[in-house]
């Protein structure tokens, strides 16, 4: 059987983890660069986020303390706000274009919010020069399309951290998905109900007994209790639940455990679950 997981469980005993560190029988890790994800709000339209992982163990980056933003508005966004299937290729060769451009200049390119009509090119630089915005400008006009260039004094990157970076319930749902891709390229339909396995761990037996019978009110099954002697939260919890693992139910699932787990000073440590065909 093969046998698929979230995030980094510390007992490694699966074949494949869809984590940022990719383990296969002992093979190296391998770290992805570009992550992706969806943010809600009950205040704004759904926003599609597209951001290099491995700048936030860079930060701050030398020499470029300023945040900078091109916005594209888009000419064919979908009803929702996001872009369509009809415009991908050309915001696509805008963007790589725009990018080109700025590394010129000394931009690095950390990541993009697309939302409402709008792509929003993050990046991360110099102070303006009077060149810099003109040229980007006249990018963006020779594929038909107009752009407006901002700046601002932003040392500590929050324009990274605070706009681009996923929230624990948006990572969450980021390694849901790649698991679920794993699934379905194995040839799984994700129509038959399996056993979900979910690994928690607490700082005392009394938090991990607390959180227990709130998990068993949850129709949860306890699988194994242990004590990881060299661990912080030393406490930890293997449970199981059957469901189906589309992406709606597994972010459900991760987000109720997450949720669960805080209110006793846990830590939800993800999940795994085998293919069905």
């Amino acid at each position: 059987m093969t046998a698929f997981k979230s995030h980094h469980r510390r007992s490694l005993g699966v074949l494949i983890t869809s984590s940022l560190m990719i383990f296969n029988s002992g093979a190296d890790a391998v770290e992805d660069k570009w992550d992706f994800f969806f943010r809600h709000s009950d205040s704004k339209p759904m926003s599609s986020i597209f951001y290099d992982v491995t700048v936030e163990s860079r930060l701050p980056l030398a020499g470029k303390p300023f945040s900078w933003r091109v916005e594209i508005k888009m000419k064919h966004a979908r009803s929702d706000g996001l872009s369509s299937q009809e415009e991908f290729e050309v915001l696509n060769k805008l963007e790589d274009q725009i990018e080109a451009e700025g590394l010129k200049y000394g931009l690095s390119y950390v990541g993009r919010i697309t939302g409402d009509g709008v792509r929003d090119l993050r990046f991360l630089g110099p102070p303006p020069s009077a060149e810099t915005s003109p040229k980007i400008v006249e990018v963006a006009r020779r594929l038909g399309y107009q752009v407006q260039v901002m700046t601002n004094f932003d040392p500590d990157a929050r324009s990274y951290t605070e706009y681009l970076l996923p929230n624990s319930d948006e990572k969450d749902e980021i390694e849901n998905q790649k698991v679920i891709a794993q699934l379905q390229q194995n040839g799984d339909k994700l129509i038959a109900a399996r056993p979900v396995d979910h690994w928690l761990y607490f700082p005392s037996e009394a938090a991990r007994n607390n959180f227990e019978r709130a998990a068993t009110s949850q129709n949860f099954r306890i699988v194994d209790k242990q004590r990881v002697t060299t661990a912080e939260n030393s406490f930890s919890i293997h449970l199981q639940r059957t469901a189906v693992p589309t992406w709606n139910n597994m972010n459900h699932e991760t987000a109720l455990l997450r949720k669960m787990a805080s209110a006793y000073q846990g830590n939800y440590d993800g999940w795994e679950t085998s293919v069905e065909k």
